[in-house]
């Protein structure tokens, strides 16, 4: 998961942009002007870009992109887990289950 943070190099001030869905963030550019673009992805999201107004701090997703009919509202989420590994380490990534409304016998 990604947030993306904005910092004032003049005050050290870090904000963070709210509201852009939840997922990665890739593609990070910087015009001249000061618009930032980017790309985010999910399981929810398609790859969409976005640009974000460092001044007002609202974002602006640009196209919708084509899900061939499917609703990516309806894909079932990744949950982040830490496990051990076999020297006790510890592992994180993400994991997707399947819908348990689907099948329930899958459900923890």
């Amino acid at each position: 998961m990604s947030r993306l943070k904005l910092l004032n190099q003049k005050t050290g001030k870090v904000r963070v942009v709210e509201g852009l869905p939840k997922g990665k963030i890739s593609g990070f550019r910087i015009v001249p002007w000061g618009t930032i673009g980017l790309e985010i992805s999910s399981a929810h999201v398609p790859t969409d870009a976005y640009s974000v107004d460092p001044k007002t701090m609202k974002f602006t997703r640009w196209p919708m992109s084509e899900t061939g009919g499917l609703d990516p509202a309806r894909n079932v989420a990744s949950e982040f887990v830490e496990v051990k590994n076999f020297d006790g380490e510890p592992v994180s990534g993400f994991l997707y289950r399947p819908d348990p409304a689907q099948f329930p016998a899958s459900a923890r």
